[in-house]
Formats: structure tokens, C-alpha cells, sequence
């Protein structure tokens, strides 16, 4: 009798491997668009995490210069022309960089 139950439960799992291997191309295509979606979010994902860190190192050029600036300015030093340079520089690079990148996506 175990075997009877046996076999029958061998050939219901065997019908359902065979309705999950058969699907619908409505199927397929939910399946590709939720594929696509998730390795949008990915890469979306991987971008913010990228221009954090560019935030960060570029928050940090700044507060470099404005220091040497500052630090430049009371000691008389000959690079307080270079820290100058820097601190106006810096800052409208990275407005001019950001600006393009708007305009380009």
C-alpha cells in the first residue's frame, strides 16, 4: 500500500514540475520585466552610492583649502595665492561638472 502512495505522489511532483517548467509568454514576459527593473534599481543604486562618496571627498577638497586659506593668511605664508586659487576654484568646478551632467541625462 506504501508503494501505491508512493508512486502517485512521484507523479504529482512530477505534474508539477512539468506546469513550472510550461509557461505562458505573459509569464515570461512579467519575469523579464521584473528582471530588468531590479537591475535598474541595481544600478541606480551603485550611482547614488557613487556620488555620496564624490560628495564626500569633494566636501573635503573644500574645507582643505578654506583651512589653508585661513591658516595661510595668518602665518604669511607664499602658498596663500595657491589656497585662494583652490577655494574659489573648487567649488565652481564641481558646480560647472554637476551642471553638465544634468544637461547630458
Amino acid at each position: 500500500m506504501s508503494n501505491d502512495n508512493t508512486s502517485v505522489q512521484e507523479t504529482v511532483e512530477e505534474s508539477d514540475i512539468k506546469k513550472k517548467e510550461e509557461k505562458t509568454p505573459e509569464q515570461l514576459e512579467e519575469e523579464a520585466q521584473f528582471a530588468k527593473e531590479r537591475a535598474e534599481k541595481r544600478k541606480k543604486k551603485t550611482r547614488t552610492i557613487l556620488e555620496r562618496i564624490a560628495a564626500i571627498v569633494c566636501l573635503f577638497l573644500i574645507v582643505f583649502f578654506i583651512v589653508g586659506l585661513i591658516v595661510s593668511a595668518f602665518t604669511g605664508s607664499k602658498y596663500f595665492v595657491a589656497f585662494l586659487f583652490g577655494a574659489i576654484v573648487i567649488p565652481f568646478a564641481i558646480y560647472i561638472f554637476l551642471w553638465l551632467k544634468k544637461i547630458s541625462s
